[in-house]
């Protein structure tokens, strides 16, 4: 039994029906459920020892800090995404006059409402049109000019499934001397993506989806040396640093806050999620990111080029670099609605979601071969009973 065919076993409602949503939502292992119910038994029972689940989210910041090639104090814990966004959009110096980028159709509202935010402050949101699956640096040069603050990007697009050149961007944004905020949730835990090697200084995600926890819970980098020159808009005990004391303690009016992204954490975690996505990212790990990533592009690829063949069109990226495990299709000449094809796919027991008028399809390390199979025979059924 191969590493893929294992952990796939371990996800037991894969043998029921094809799950190709994880863009939306990922399914939940059967030891990731396990960790969860002796947490509540625990809770339940009233023997929880709360310096233990100290111990663990530390463990578990050293578990994200390796998945992505960062320092441990380069992880904060937040709510989700979007907490993670605005904790570092607020945390910026801003001056009226001052400009974001964003390319609203490329982007969840997510990473859109918190620049428009902005604006009460005197930042001006400057828009870019989407040519095509992806965003370039190229493309974000040209709304860039020496008020140029900072660039929001999805690292994936939810809508298109289009994968940005990271690397490329974040060059760029080093050498223009421009802050670079990555929302990262439609990669983390499905495709590789080191900071280092990117040169991003920020990014944040939720612990759902790809990183096969839970909702309630998410993540923020924030590189250590642009961490450190920053102030949170919001504080709490565990954004100050009081050494080793019990969270009880508090030091004098003169604070100090706690070191790298840490200073980013308000109040208690998210025990349950941290319990989660602890068991979540040994899965991960275990595999390693690179034979996740080929292992799903794999998928991908197939998908793509069987529905070109069907006839479907595609929004997603066909460029091999620019793949994502999300695969975008609307109907081709003559067939099926969106709707008329989503509901033959529920009917077909395959999970997807539709978003922006196309039918979104969505891998993650739980599927294989046959879920591909079963999705294009779906895609054929509909097609053919259109054209019958």
């Amino acid at each position: 039994m191969t590493k893929f065919e294992e952990i796939r076993a371990l996800f037991p409602t894969t043998n029921n029906i094809v799950y190709a949503n994880t863009a939306a939502r990922n399914l939940i292992s059967e030891p990731v459920n396990r960790a969860i119910t002796e947490y509540l038994q625990e809770r339940q029972m009233g023997t929880a020892d709360k310096s233990e689940w100290f111990v663990k989210v530390e463990k578990v910041r050293d578990k994200m800090a390796k998945l992505i090639g960062a320092d441990p104090i380069e992880i904060a814990f937040v709510k989700n995404t979007s907490d993670g966004i605005n904790g570092a959009a607020l945390a910026q110096d801003w001056k009226p006059g001052d400009n974001v980028i964003i390319v609203p159709d490329f982007e969840h509202p997510s990473n859109i409402y918190v620049w428009l935010g902005l604006k009460r402050l005197g930042v001006e949101v400057r828009t870019l049109d989407l040519d095509g699956p992806v965003v370039t640096a190229s493309q974000l040069e040209q709304a860039v000019d020496e008020r140029t603050r900072l660039i929001a990007i999805a690292s994936v697009s939810f809508s298109t499934g289009g994968r940005v050149d990271l690397a490329a961007i974040g060059e760029f944004c080093e050498q223009q001397g421009i802050f670079l905020v990555v929302d990262a949730v439609q990669s983390l835990g499905v495709l590789s993506l080191d900071v280092n090697k990117t040169g991003v200084p920020a990014l944040a995600s939720a612990t759902s989806k790809g990183l096969l926890g839970l909702y309630g819970m998410g993540i923020l980098y924030y590189k250590k040396e642009y961490a450190e020159k920053v102030h949170p808009a919001y504080l709490g005990r565990y954004s100050i640093d009081l050494g080793e004391q019990h969270e009880q303690f508090m030091g004098d009016f003169g604070y100090d806050l706690a070191p790298g992204a840490k200073r980013f954490e308000i109040g208690n975690y998210n025990y349950l999620a941290i319990h989660a996505l602890d068991i979540a990212l040994d899965h991960i790990l275990d595999i390693g990111i690179d034979r996740i990533e080929h292992h799903i592009l794999s998928l991908t690829e197939t998908l793509t080029q069987g529905v070109v063949e069907l006839g479907y069109g595609l929004k997603s990226a066909l460029e091999a670099g620019a793949m994502s495990h999300i695969v975008c299709l609307v109907p081709g000449e003559g067939m099926p609605s969106v709707t008329s094809l989503s509901n033959c796919l529920d009917q077909n027991g395959i999970r997807h979601s539709v978003r922006r008028d196309a039918l979104r399809l969505s891998f993650h390390v739980y599927n294989n071969t046959d879920d591909v199979e079963a999705i294009l025979e779906a895609l054929k059924q509909a097609r053919d009973c259109t054209k019958g």
